[in-house]
Formats: C-alpha cells, sequence, structure tokens
C-alpha cells in the first residue's frame, strides 16, 4: 500500500517614496526642479535595489540539495525488475489475507495475548499494504486477478472455507485456529520475503522485505511458545 512540489524562489519587495506621493512640509513647499531630479535614483522597476532584492536562502534548490530529498516514503527509487513486481504482487493478498484474520480476532479470541499479537498484525501490515499498492500503481502493474495461478500457488495462503470457518469460530478455538493458521501463514510470507532479497533490483522494495521478514520472525517464535497454551 507523489506529487514533486517546486520550491518557487520568493520575492521581497519594498515600498519606496517618490513621485506617487507628495509630502508638505509647509505652505510655502514647492516641487523639485528638474535640476534637482537629476541627483535621484529612480528606479523604474521592481529588481531595483531601492525595491529590494532577492533573497538568496529561498532560491530554488539545486540539483545536490533535490539528491537528499526524500520526495515521498512509499515511491521506491527509480528501477525495478520482475522480483521486485511480483514480491508486491504476492504480499498484497498474504497482508490482506492477515488483516483480516487479525480484525477476526479483535472480536472473536479469547486469549490476552492472541489479541494483542492481532493489533500488532494490524499496525505493523496496514501502513505496508498502502506502500504496496503505491508501487504497483507507480510501476502501472496490476493485482494479482483472484483466478491467477500464483495466487493459488502461493505458500501460506488459506482457503475460502477455512477464512469461513475462523469467521465463525469464537474463544478457545479460534485462539488456537489462529495461531496455528497464522504460524503457517508467516511461514509462506517469510518465503516471499527471502526471495525478494534474494532477487530483488529496488532498494525500498528490499528494504521491506528486510523489515517484514524480521517482524514475521518474532511473531513465529511468539506464536510457537503460545500455541501449546491455548
Amino acid at each position: 500500500m507523489a506529487t514533486i512540489a517546486g520550491i518557487g524562489a520568493t520575492t521581497l519587495l519594498t515600498g519606496c517614496g517618490g513621485a506617487s506621493g507628495t509630502t508638505t512640509a509647509g505652505a510655502g513647499a514647492a516641487a523639485p526642479a528638474s535640476s534637482d531630479m537629476k541627483g535621484m535614483d529612480m528606479p523604474s522597476k521592481p529588481g531595483d535595489s531601492d525595491y529590494g532584492t532577492t533573497d538568496e536562502s529561498t532560491s530554488a534548490p539545486t540539483d545536490d540539495d533535490m539528491d537528499g530529498m526524500d520526495m515521498s516514503s512509499s515511491k521506491p527509487a527509480a528501477g525495478f525488475n520482475d522480483g521486485d513486481v511480483m514480491f508486491v504482487q504476492m504480499m498484497l493478498p498474504h497482508h490482506q489475507e492477515a488483516l483480516q484474520m487479525a480484525r477476526w480476532a479483535q472480536t472473536n479470541a479469547a486469549n490476552a495475548e492472541v489479541k494483542d499479537l492481532a493489533m500488532k498484525i494490524q499496525m505493523q501490515g496496514q501502513p505496508q499494504l498502502s506502500k504496496l499498492n503505491g508501487w504497483l500503481t507507480a510501476w502501472d502493474k496490476q493485482p494479482l486477478a483472484d483466478d491467477d495461478p500464483m495466487m493459488t500457488s502461493m505458500p501460506g495462503m488459506m482457503s475460502e472455507a477455512e477464512m469461513a470457518k475462523m469467521k465463525k469460530m469464537k474463544g478457545s478455538a479460534f485462539d488456537r485456529m489462529f495461531a496455528r493458521t497464522m504460524i503457517t501463514h508467516h511461514q509462506g510470507a517469510l518465503k516471499v520475503t527471502q526471495d525478494e532479497i534474494a532477487k530483488g533490483g529496488n532498494s525500498k522494495v528490499k528494504s521491506m522485505a528486510k523489515t517484514i521478514r524480521t517482524s514475521l520472525q518474532t511473531e513465529l517464535a511468539q506464536m510457537k511458545q503460545l500455541l501449546p497454551t491455548l
């Protein structure tokens, strides 16, 4: 689950006194003679010294300045390969399924640790889902169709029947199925991240894969310890 804003240079103008207004010093004050006018600096347009100069600190950034800017946290660096596309296309349904199970846990689970784990999965997964969608859009690629062979062969994914069964479960029965299913689900997602780390070409996509891998490994260890107690 970006627009580059241009940074315009700001020109500050300062007002000046001149021919547009007269100051009356007294009843006998007369307009200056033409000989007196010769010594006056009468700028005719903004940009002359009396109107103020452009503040160089607000000038447009150079190419070197732009190199250091992160223009979008969700937009990957230029360049991607087939491995990057496959990772994003496969991780999207993985995340969507995990997030659905985690939402059910908030209402169906009985065990507090199961609920805490589910909340953690939601908090980590939702922002990543948004970035994944953003990358596909930036690359002009489409998510996998439901009948795509990759969907049916994807490691760790549940069947529709299994999802329907989990949705109806409550209490300790839900807790046990959630832990067992999520262990299998995480193991499948782990393989997807490892493939991206080995074969991907985009640095930001690979960085996400490493972040997801770390989270999966931590949660897998937690669920394997939790399951026998449920």
